[in-house]
Protein backbone atom coordinates (compact mmCIF):
# COMPACT_ATOMS: atom_id res chain seq x y z
CA UNK A 1 0.00 0.00 0.00
CA UNK A 2 1.33 3.42 -0.92
CA UNK A 3 0.41 6.31 1.33
CA UNK A 4 1.05 9.83 0.18
CA UNK A 5 1.04 12.74 2.57
CA UNK A 6 1.10 16.37 1.74
CA UNK A 7 2.68 18.54 4.39
CA UNK A 8 1.44 22.10 4.66
CA UNK A 9 3.51 24.50 6.66
CA UNK A 10 2.22 27.99 7.31
CA UNK A 11 4.87 30.61 7.81
CA UNK A 12 4.30 34.12 9.06
CA UNK A 13 5.88 36.67 6.72
CA UNK A 14 6.40 40.14 8.12
CA UNK A 15 7.16 43.22 6.06
CA UNK A 16 9.65 45.82 7.24
CA UNK A 17 11.18 48.89 5.62
CA UNK A 18 14.94 49.42 5.69
CA UNK A 19 16.62 52.82 6.25
CA UNK A 20 16.65 53.36 2.46
CA UNK A 21 12.82 53.06 2.53
CA UNK A 22 12.88 49.75 0.65
CA UNK A 23 10.34 47.18 1.91
CA UNK A 24 11.39 43.57 2.45
CA UNK A 25 9.85 40.48 4.04
CA UNK A 26 11.25 38.24 6.75
CA UNK A 27 10.16 34.90 8.13
CA UNK A 28 10.92 34.12 11.74
CA UNK A 29 12.16 30.71 12.83
CA UNK A 30 13.46 29.26 16.09
CA UNK A 31 16.37 27.37 14.52
CA UNK A 32 18.57 28.05 11.51
CA UNK A 33 21.87 26.77 10.19
CA UNK A 34 23.56 30.17 10.00
CA UNK A 35 26.71 31.98 11.12
CA UNK A 36 26.49 35.08 13.33
CA UNK A 37 28.71 38.02 12.36
CA UNK A 38 29.71 40.75 14.79
CA UNK A 39 28.41 41.79 18.18
CA UNK A 40 24.85 42.13 19.43
CA UNK A 41 23.26 45.51 18.70
CA UNK A 42 20.35 46.94 20.70
CA UNK A 43 19.60 50.05 18.62
CA UNK A 44 17.36 50.14 15.54
CA UNK A 45 15.78 46.75 16.27
CA UNK A 46 12.70 45.44 14.48
CA UNK A 47 11.66 43.66 17.67
CA UNK A 48 11.66 45.85 20.82
CA UNK A 49 13.29 44.08 23.77
CA UNK A 50 15.64 42.13 21.52
CA UNK A 51 19.21 42.75 20.37
CA UNK A 52 20.14 41.72 16.85
CA UNK A 53 23.18 40.20 15.20
CA UNK A 54 23.76 39.86 11.46
CA UNK A 55 23.66 36.27 10.21
CA UNK A 56 25.16 34.87 7.02
CA UNK A 57 24.79 31.69 5.02
CA UNK A 58 27.38 29.13 6.22
CA UNK A 59 28.17 28.15 2.61
CA UNK A 60 28.38 31.40 0.65
CA UNK A 61 28.70 33.90 3.55
CA UNK A 62 25.93 36.13 2.12
CA UNK A 63 23.85 38.21 4.54
CA UNK A 64 20.53 36.39 4.95
CA UNK A 65 19.02 37.98 8.06
CA UNK A 66 19.43 38.58 11.77
CA UNK A 67 19.54 36.60 15.00
CA UNK A 68 17.52 38.06 17.90
CA UNK A 69 18.44 37.65 21.56
CA UNK A 70 16.56 39.18 24.52
CA UNK A 71 18.28 42.42 25.55
CA UNK A 72 18.26 41.39 29.22
CA UNK A 73 20.01 38.05 28.57
CA UNK A 74 23.74 37.46 29.26
CA UNK A 75 26.21 38.30 26.49
CA UNK A 76 26.91 34.63 25.69
CA UNK A 77 23.22 33.64 25.34
CA UNK A 78 21.97 31.83 22.27
CA UNK A 79 19.51 33.69 20.01
CA UNK A 80 15.82 33.16 20.76
CA UNK A 81 14.81 33.38 17.11
CA UNK A 82 16.04 34.26 13.63
CA UNK A 83 14.55 36.59 11.02
CA UNK A 84 15.45 35.36 7.54
CA UNK A 85 15.08 37.64 4.53
CA UNK A 86 12.52 35.90 2.31
CA UNK A 87 14.19 36.62 -1.03
CA UNK A 88 17.51 35.34 0.33
CA UNK A 89 15.99 32.01 1.40
CA UNK A 90 13.46 31.19 -1.31
CA UNK A 91 11.60 32.67 -4.24
CA UNK A 92 8.71 31.68 -6.49
CA UNK A 93 8.60 30.96 -10.20
CA UNK A 94 5.22 30.34 -11.83
CA UNK A 95 3.64 29.57 -8.47
CA UNK A 96 6.32 27.06 -7.44
CA UNK A 97 8.57 27.69 -4.46
CA UNK A 98 12.27 27.44 -5.24
CA UNK A 99 14.82 27.14 -2.45
CA UNK A 100 17.99 29.13 -3.02
CA UNK A 101 20.86 26.91 -4.15
CA UNK A 102 22.88 27.73 -1.04
CA UNK A 103 20.16 26.11 1.11
CA UNK A 104 20.05 22.78 -0.71
CA UNK A 105 22.03 19.61 -0.02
Amino acid sequence: MLLLYRLYVFILLQEFVNPQKIPFEVLTVREADVLPVGARVSSDTFFPGYDWTIIVCPKCKSHIGWAFTPTISPADSEPEFYALIREKVYYEIDGHTVVQKSWTG
